[in-house]
């Protein structure tokens, strides 16, 4: 029972009828009923309701009491005072055009959205049952038509039996406080006044954590603070969590402990049940609502999550594989089982009166509901044994206490996406009340329990609410876990961890080296993809628990790493062979070696960095320059384009090969700034650097706009200045390029770039 707006802004609700092209007249002028039926029509799709409204009026003035079409006027006129807020007007249209055709269903309609807005939703989803009872053809559009008008009814009957629901929840659980923190005190009496302060605040705290507890499972605030000052206020109780006990472990769109967990490309975990429901219902991820894609419909286990939660939560796991056992053995025993917590005795609780109802081993309504509470007063929140109870009653026709149960459930339920839109407790309610087999004389009396009164007392009038606290977060036994958080391949702590295809988890980094040398997954041999993308999500699952309770192995694994990249870096440094680069100008590159294609996405996935050298006989040149990538394309033939600038200038000490492709030990190369500054002794290296900029004066203006689009722009550091020209004169030159790249001060690359130009331009500087 959520609350919706009943029309959205801009988008009001079509007028029935053909649209005409005429151009409307807002004076309402005398014609055909059609006419002026087309000329309102035109008025309400430009969302001029007025207009409309006098269109519309002027047509069943003309029109006579015979006319065929008469409820269609009125139902036009009705939507369009709708529009308007005109709610009172707009609900005797609507009511007249039900008199005029008992079988058209958006006399109905217009007639429940009016009474809905004049705050009688009970008597809107009144209108909205008869017209489907009504207008049972198939042709009729009711479904259509009235099924989500009566959802948005029922929403806000729901909105409104919530809020009273959990007021009286607050008022049992600050009544609870009170009385337990007085005893508290009175136990403390005649004691030292310290002591029993000391006493007072303990005991207190104890009891008032149990308080915020039930609080958080209601979701609202605490009453205003008497007592104590230790209370809690209202604004530090935080909202219901579907997390449930489990924490990460928990699926949620069922609420419970994961079971065959499946994991999805966003990288969140459900039960392989519960993804099937998903997958025929909602078709997207209920925890970040990202729409299944092609892997999520194979559904393999998680094996790494599936060991995980049968080891760290054995006896909780044991319940819900008997919870989704067709024939548990020995179920009734386990029920009883003292080692249990109060969560699986709950589940195992609706397992026994979900087969009381599926007949593999009978019970009786009264039974299944006596099943049902006692799961529900373990576990308020589990959603199971309402839906349960309710089915239970239906089978018994008992519809108002089926009811009842659904609507105890929405305001105690944890709020999982299993008890929102299809077979929800919204959903469901819908169903009962549109169900042929109930009498119209208990309908009445279901429509009344949306007025009815709550209580906490199980003998008492009212429909019943469970205010147990909710079952706290269990025990993580922290060796168990760590042993099951490791990475098979590295044998260390699970670091980013993904999930292939086939269900196998490794570190994100462990896994691209595997798929280097071979794409198939280390564990099965299930093929995988060549190499893995960038955009595969980490396992959550995984990564919350690695996060929240392994933080210290974790920041120690991302250490290790980065060590280790760093050295690989220095001294397994990738070298793309194909011309000389200098540093500050832009580099377009196609790759299409594979070799080469390994090799670019590696440093993509990594420092996006990599070396390129200018090639010497059948070896390269020892000096390069380091190509920073900003952009990558990928191609469907697993070319691919991209988009890099030189940076930093390197020398290679040792040559090597990796997996086909150049490697190198290398250390950084950089301008000598004492040579510089002799060679700067007498100040002219400013005036050298203003006398080469000069010499671009004839290059026209498109010609030096065409060399940014090609180099970059042209840079104001006198350094990467230097390059930039070097590059703009040596283009189609490159044994001018590997000159100035070897050159480590300012002063020599500008010598060398004033002779160039001089030949170039034919001007003589002085110097040969």
């Amino acid at each position: 029972f959520f609350f919706r707006p009943i029309m959205s802004e801009g988008a009001p609700p079509s007028a029935e009828g053909p649209s005409g092209s005429a151009e409307p007249d807002a004076k309402g002028s005398v014609g055909s009923p059609e006419k002026l039926r087309e000329r309102g029509n035109e008025c309400f799709k430009a969302a001029k309701f007025d207009q409309a409204v006098v269109f519309y009026t002027s047509a069943l003035e003309t029109c006579g009491p015979d006319y065929a079409d008469r409820h269609l006027l009125l139902c036009n006129r009705a939507a369009a005072r709708n529009a308007l807020s005109q709610f009172e007007l707009a609900l005797e249209d609507g009511q007249k055009a039900i008199e005029e055709a008992p079988t058209f269903v958006k006399g109905y309609h217009r007639s429940s959205i009016a009474l809905q807005n004049l705050g009688s939703a009970l008597q809107a989803i009144a209108v909205c049952v008869k017209g489907m009872q009504r207008c049972p053809a198939k042709g009729s559009g009711a479904e259509h038509v009235l099924r989500p008008q009566l959802q948005a009814a029922v929403a806000a009957c729901g909105k409104d039996a919530a809020q009273r629901g959990q007021a009286v929840l607050r008022s049992h659980a600050a009544a609870k406080w009170s009385s337990k923190a007085g005893d508290s005190t009175a136990d403390q009496a005649g004691t030292e006044p310290q002591a029993a302060e000391a006493s007072a605040q303990g005991d207190g705290a104890a009891d008032g954590d149990k308080v915020v507890d039930s609080l958080k499972r209601h979701n609202a605030p605490e009453p205003s603070p008497r007592q104590s000052p230790k209370r809690p206020k209202s604004h530090d109780t935080p909202e219901l969590s579907v997390a449930g006990p489990y924490e990460a472990c928990t699926c949620r769109h069922c609420g419970s402990l994961l079971h065959q967990p499946s994991a999805l490309a966003c990288g969140h975990c459900l039960c392989s049940p519960c993804l099937e429901a998903v997958q025929a219902r909602h078709r997207q991820c209920p925890e970040c609502g990202a729409a299944l894609g092609a892997r999520d419909y194979r559904g393999a286990v998680c094996t790494a999550v599936k060991e995980l939660v049968g080891a760290v939560y054995d006896r909780e796991a044991m319940a819900v594989r008997m919870y989704h056992d067709p024939r548990p053995a020995g179920l009734d025993e386990r029920i009883s089982s003292p080692d249990l917590t109060s969560w699986a005795v709950a589940l195992l609780h609706c397992k026994r009166a979900q087969l009381g109802m599926q007949g593999e081993a009978p019970l009786g309504a009264a039974e299944v509901v006596q099943h049902s509470s006692k799961a529900k007063n373990v576990d308020p929140g589990l959603y199971q044994s309402y839906i349960i109870e309710c089915d239970a009653n239906l089978a018994d026709k008992q519809y108002v206490r089926a009811l009842q149960a659904l609507v105890a459930g929405h305001i105690c339920a944890r709020p999982v996406q299993a008890t929102k839109g299809p077979k929800g407790f919204e959903d469901r309610i819908c169903d009962l009340l549109c169900d042929d087999c109930v009498p119209e004389d208990t309908l009445s009396a279901c429509l009344d329990v949306f007025k009815s009164d709550f209580t906490t007392d199980s003998s008492g009038a009212g429909i019943f609410l469970p205010s147990a606290p909710p079952v706290a977060p269990l025990h993580m036994d922290r060796p168990t876990l760590l042993s099951k958080l490791e990475c098979a391949l590295c044998l260390n702590i699970f670091c980013d961890p993904v999930t292939t295809r086939c269900g196998h988890t490794f570190c994100r980094v462990c896994l691209s080296r595997a798929l280097d040398h071979d794409n198939h997954c280390p564990f099965c041999r299930a093929q995988l993809p060549a190499y893995l993308s960038a955009e595969h999500k980490p396992n959550a699952v995984l990564q919350r628990l690695i996060e929240s309770h392994c933080s210290e192995e974790l920041q120690a694994r991302k250490q290790q790493l980065r060590q280790e990249q760093d050295m690989e870096n220095m001294d397994e440094f990738p070298i793309f062979v194909c011309s000389a680069s200098l540093p500050g100008t832009a580099y377009p590159l196609h790759i299409f070696e594979p070799r080469y294609r390994l090799m670019i996405r590696r440093a993509w996935e990594s420092t996006k960095k990599f070396g390129m050298c200018a090639p010497v006989g059948n070896t390269y040149n020892d000096i390069g320059c380091v190509l920073q990538m900003q952009d990558l394309e990928m191609l469907p033939d697993g070319r691919c384009m991209i988009q890099t600038v030189g940076t930093q200038r390197f020398r290679v000490l040792e040559k090597k090969s990796k997996d086909g492709y150049h490697v190198g030990k290398i250390e950084w190369f950089d301008d000598d700034a004492e040579k510089d500054a002799e060679l700067n002794a007498d100040g002219s290296t400013d005036e050298l650097i203003a006398a080469v900029k000069s010499r671009l004066d004839p290059i026209s203006p498109q010609h030096l706009r065409m060399a940014n689009e090609q180099l970059g722009q042209m840079p104001t550091d006198p350094a990467l200045l230097s390059f930039w020209l070097a590059r703009l004169v040596g283009m189609e030159a490159p044994e001018i390029l590997l000159r100035v790249l070897k050159l480590d001060t300012v002063r020599q690359r500008y010598e060398l770039l004033a002779r160039l130009f001089d030949v170039a331009y034919g001007r003589s500087t002085g110097r040969s």
